[in-house]
């Protein structure tokens, strides 16, 4: 590929290993609920992943309903309407949700992600540095985050229950530990996406700051507002520990407007990888959302309901298990908020690269080939943002959280006080 009138060789073979390096962790867990089929390269290993589906999904289905049968006809009837109203809804809802996101993981097969592999491997030709390694540590470090809160959370949840009703009851609500695990995957997985998209705007970003200071400054006493100091919209790129790994060649930087040209490429593909995440995730994390905001909603019913004393308890009083429904309310409200705020961390990278591009045009002095390119490239930005979003119903972004505290709170207050 000859770029700026220089040739680069980089091993793409080497990249799509730093690539796949950064998918090991979340796919090896994610394959304990069968929900990754990607590495499925020949026959017999697509029969044995659409069978350990199959399988995973007729376990979780008969002890789903096993336990409902259960529930409903030994349970339900010392239980008030509103607790078994939620609880009867959220686990038909849930196992419903199971089933959609296999369908989408083998909709959106090996073929697919072994093209969308290629796209970011076509970015990262041409951006030179992406920092794999950050990207890994920093995903382990949101799965090890979120594993110990699933088991300390379930803990407290079945041991509450067990002194105040039993071991067996809280036996039987088992499997909504099992599903919220499915749910923080899910979650997991696409927050990795969201990363990779993150680190490859913040690369855009950089190059664009190295334009910034390597183009002729505009006369008079101006201050340079971000070329030699690290300051409020980027990174300083003087910085060899950001890149990941050493560029064999200084190739996208300076005032060339082939370099800012490549730019504008490496962003619209990064639009169309965008596109993709959005079609495997949109639906799944719409529904997701959903399931936790019952769940948020349910729990929080149940918490007043045992702190009042109109849902009786057996053996002991109803604080402890109030106090785990509490707990699970907050883990749920945390999930969703991790996601956004990945999300709106992405968003950050779009507006700091609108914000150099400004400090060029005005605080520099570009000629007028470079200046177009700009232009084209924040033409091309304002357009085409970078958004997450959940089947075009909702942006994933801090007003999407507000939205769901709103109705929590309104749907809290109705089952408390309508349904008894």
């Amino acid at each position: 590929m000859r770029v700026s009138g220089v040739f680069r060789i980089i091993s793409a073979d080497r990249r799509y290993e730093e690539i796949h390096s950064t998918y090991k962790p979340i796919k090896r867990l994610m394959r304990l609920v069968s929900l990754n089929c990607s590495g499925a390269n020949t026959s017999w290993e697509l029969f044995w992943t659409v069978f350990k589906a199959f399988a995973s999904a007729s376990v979780l289905g008969f002890l789903t309903f096993y336990c409902l049968y259960i529930k409903i006809r030994y349970h339900y009837n010392d239980v008030i309407l509103s607790i078994k109203l939620t609880d009867a809804v959220q686990m038909c809802y849930d196992y419903i949700q199971y089933l959609l996101d296999l369908f989408y993981v083998f909709k959106y097969g090996r073929e697919t992600y072994e093209e969308y592999y290629k796209h970011m491997i076509n970015i990262d030709q041409i951006l030179i540095t992406v920092n794999y390694s950050a990207i890994k540590s920093r995903h382990i470090k949101f799965i090890a985050y979120f594993c110990v809160i699933l088991i300390i959370t379930s803990a407290w949840d079945f041991t509450a229950w067990a002194l105040s009703y039993g071991v067996l009851l809280p036996t039987l609500y088992a499997t909504n530990y099992i599903y919220l695990l499915i749910k923080m995957l899910t979650t997991l997985d696409l927050m990795l996406h969201v990363m990779h998209v993150e680190y490859r705007l913040k690369c855009i970003v950089n190059q664009l700051q190295e334009c910034y200071c390597e183009t002729k400054r505009f006369p008079g006493d101006f201050i340079d507002s971000i070329g030699n100091k690290l300051w409020f919209y980027c990174e300083s790129p003087s910085k060899p520990a950001n890149t990941g790994m050493r560029p064999p060649d200084k190739i996208l930087t300076g005032n060339n407007p082939q370099a800012v040209k490549w730019l504008s490429r490496c962003y619209l593909v990064l639009c169309e990888q965008c596109v993709f995440i959005n079609n495997l995730y949109g639906t799944r994390i719409l529904l997701n959302s959903l399931s936790l905001l019952i769940d948020m909603i349910r729990f929080t019913n149940i918490a007043v309901r045992l702190v009042t004393g109109s849902q009786p308890t057996m053996y002991a009083s109803g604080i402890y298990p109030a106090a785990a429904n509490i707990l699970r309310m907050v883990t749920c409200a945390l999930v969703i908020g991790t996601l956004v705020s990945q999300c709106e961390r992405a968003y950050r990278q779009r507006d700091k690269a609108l914000a150099v591009i400004d400090h060029i045009l005005v605080g520099k002095e570009p000629d007028a080939d470079l200046r177009s390119e700009l232009t084209d490239l924040r033409g091309l930005i304002q357009s085409r943002p970078i958004q997450f979003h959940t089947s075009y119903f909702f942006r994933l972004e801090y007003g999407f959280l507000v939205s769901l505290v709103s109705v929590m709170v309104t749907y809290t207050i109705i089952l408390i006080q309508s349904v008894n």
